[in-house]
């Protein structure tokens, strides 16, 4: 798994495990503006805090999404 913030205002979630193209799993706009820096939580594992241009914080425990259940789950 590989996780990616940008100034698209996304964070996305990718699946690196298959083959040499990494493939998006899940992607969500937290409402921060422009995403400039990302860090998972060393104490609660699949949460991410997001900072961006509007100067918050957003934060997004990705393991509560469908999709990254189903493609990590058996694999982490």
């Amino acid at each position: 798994m590989m996780v990616t913030s940008s100034v698209d205002n996304y964070v996305k979630v990718w699946d690196i495990s298959k083959g040499s193209e990494p493939a998006n799993v899940a992607q969500r706009d937290l409402k921060n503006g422009q995403l400039f820096s990302m860090q998972f939580s060393p104490d609660i594992p699949w949460t991410i805090a997001c900072g961006g241009s509007k100067g918050e914080m957003g934060i997004w425990d990705i393991s509560e999404n469908k999709f990254c259940e189903q493609a990590f789950s058996k694999k982490e």
